[in-house]
């Protein structure tokens, strides 16, 4: 079952981690899946049904400036997001439907094209580590309807931002995720930070 907590909508579920495993290959390149992992996993790891205690709520809009920070292109056109300008491409990055990975020091960020559900992004049944820590919610960005999660475990922040069925007529590869990780709950309001920067005003 489900169960609700927090504004917005943020709630938290478990779902057996074989189902996390197939959602998750069919979308990525076999090389990069256990890369991957750092991303879905981490996201999909649970917590044990208290309020969180590291992980930020993923309805939070976060106070950041985001000031200078250089609007990237995303995979079709009327789609894009902010970053620091710290953040470098990883040029060496792979992904099946297409992506890109970006990292400044510590912290990652990736925009990934593929096929998404919200169970993408919730735990195995066996994982009741009382160090786990999640939180989910929709909401709306640049227009756009968004599932967005955050997760907390052994020291890894991580948020996640997938834009349901953005795509436009002849975008043919699923719809895009967004997130991100870091070392710190700084890292990781800066993660929802650039998920919130998404806009429909990019020209390509």
């Amino acid at each position: 079952g489900e169960r609700r907590s927090g504004v917005g909508g943020c709630r938290r579920r478990r779902m057996k981690k074989t189902e996390v495993d197939s959602r998750m290959t069919r979308s990525w390149p076999i090389h990069r899946v256990i890369g991957a992992t750092a991303l879905l996993l981490l996201v999909a790891a649970c917590s044990s049904g208290r309020a969180p205690v590291h992980t930020l709520s993923a309805c939070t809009v976060p106070r950041v400036d985001t000031a200078g920070w250089v609007r990237v292109a995303g995979p079709y056109r009327g789609f894009s997001y902010r970053l620091p300008p710290t953040f470098t491409e990883e040029t060496t990055a792979a992904f099946q439907h297409g992506g890109v990975a970006w990292r400044d020091g510590p912290r990652e960020f990736h925009s990934i094209n593929g096929h998404w559900g919200t169970e993408s992004f919730r735990p195995g049944s066996t994982d009741s580590s009382s160090a786990s820590e999640q939180s989910e919610c929709w909401d709306s960005i640049g227009g756009l309807r968004v599932f967005i999660v955050t997760h907390y475990r052994e020291g890894r922040y991580t948020a996640s931002g997938w834009f349901r069925d953005p795509h436009p007529k002849g975008f043919s590869v699923g719809e895009v995720l967004l997130g991100g990780h870091g070392i710190s709950s700084k890292d990781q309001e800066l993660m929802l930070a650039i998920i919130r920067t998404v806009a429909p005003d990019v020209a390509r």
